[in-house]
């Protein structure tokens, strides 16, 4: 109120030998100041959609980290003041909105934290568990580059199809996503569960990007919600040409718009999560994209697909690594090649549009142009597809 009735009044009003005047209207105006950089910072995160998808996953983040606290500090029950206080937080997790909600919040839960460990109630953490991981992820991916150099013989370049899913875990202790992001990133591709031709798709990739690539689901479906919030009149895509590309945390993390360390949580539903440390989870960068694979059927035949679209600036609010991907006629694209074709549910994505280069690569090794197949107009139908419907 002092703010409004300070600034209520004419400059004329005001008598500028009074230090009480004076000083009432600095003040006022300070505060005005700070209310405008807080809402111009605010403004600046919706103006930009990678700054929005920021915001948007950091306050998921948020509301997980707040979430999860009953699991990592379960001896916070023994005291009521604690628990209260905590789900004081829950409350104010469900209201975040803005960054300036959000940088208040995150201070809150660090006193909060602060008062828990200084009551002796604090257990191991999700990131404290994965720091005594490390090593084995160090080891894991130095046996795996002494193996790649014994074994290339005369060849320069290497591509990887590892074994992880569903006995890595069991045997070893952890998961290989990391690592195999990790890889990647180097210019050695890892395809996930020993897909053979899901790594030689990564490498052709990588040769024609000359950039990370990555290997991901191709078959979780944007749910409408999401798209009706984020998606529908915001961007020119249809909900069926939308999809979740998703995997586990093998994704490189220069290809994602942030990340954090973590566990398979579908593994961690039938085991102990501390077998199941490795994942690096994070949305994937909004920018443009090419799906594509090289298979081959049952008799030796080849064929591939190429499918050029982009990763929208969509807050995913899932796990792994993942990304809310949009490419034009996808629907019928899907049950036309991908299903009708018997492709297996895995697809490398590059980083751009390279459909050209790939479509020009798949022609040079041998792939008949008739099984060369790409996301179709909806004016040119696919051979199967009744042009009635």
């Amino acid at each position: 109120m002092a703010k409004k009735s300070a600034l209520g009044k004419g400059l004329g009003d005001l008598d500028p030998n009074n230090a009480e005047d004076v000083k009432r209207l600095s003040a006022a105006i300070e505060e005005l100041e700070t209310d405008f950089s807080k809402l111009k910072d605010n403004a600046s995160s919706f103006k930009d959609p990678i700054s929005a998808q920021q915001l948007a996953t950091n306050i998921e983040k948020a509301k997980q980290k707040v979430a999860e606290y009953g699991e990592t500090y379960s001896a916070i029950k023994s005291r009521p003041d604690l628990v209260k206080e905590l789900n004081e937080l829950q409350k104010r997790a469900e209201d975040l909105s803005t960054k300036t909600d959000l940088k208040k919040f995150n201070a809150d839960f660090e006193q909060f934290n602060t008062k828990v460990k200084q009551a002796g109630l604090h257990t191991k953490s999700l990131g404290d568990k994965l720091k005594d991981a490390f090593k084995n992820f160090a080891q894991y991916e130095l046996t795996l580059l002494d193996w790649v150099d014994e074994h290339k013989g005369y060849r320069k370049y290497v591509a990887i199809a590892g074994k992880c899913w569903p006995a890595f875990q069991t045997q070893f202790g952890f998961v290989p996503c990391y690592v195999n992001s990790r890889l990647t990133g180097r210019g050695i591709p890892v395809s996930c569960e020993v897909d053979i031709y899901g790594a030689l798709s990564e490498f052709i990739g990588t040769c024609v990007s000359e950039d990370a690539v990555t290997l991901l689901d191709i078959n979780n479906s944007v749910p409408k919600d999401m798209y009706k919030e984020s998606i529908e009149g915001k961007f020119d895509y249809t909900h069926k040409d939308t999809f979740m590309g998703f995997h586990c945390g093998n994704t490189c993390s220069k290809k994602l718009a942030s990340c954090e360390m973590k566990n398979q949580m579908i593994m961690a539903r039938s085991l102990p999560v501390e077998v199941t440390n490795g994942t690096l989870e994070g949305d994937i960068a909004p920018g443009d994209i090419t799906f594509y694979r090289l298979q081959s059927t049952s008799d030796n035949k080849l064929r591939a697909y190429v499918a050029q679209g982009e990763v929208l600036p969509v807050a995913t609010r899932s796990f792994g690594s993942i990304g809310v991907f949009a490419i034009h006629e996808m629907g019928r694209f899907y049950r036309h090649v991908l299903i009708e074709k018997n492709y297996p549910h895995h697809g490398a994505v590059a980083f751009g549009h390279y459909g050209k280069a790939l479509f020009e690569v798949f022609k040079y090794i041998g792939v008949p142009m008739e099984d060369i197949n790409y996301n179709q107009p909806a004016s040119l139908p696919y051979p199967t597809e009744n042009p009635f419907a």
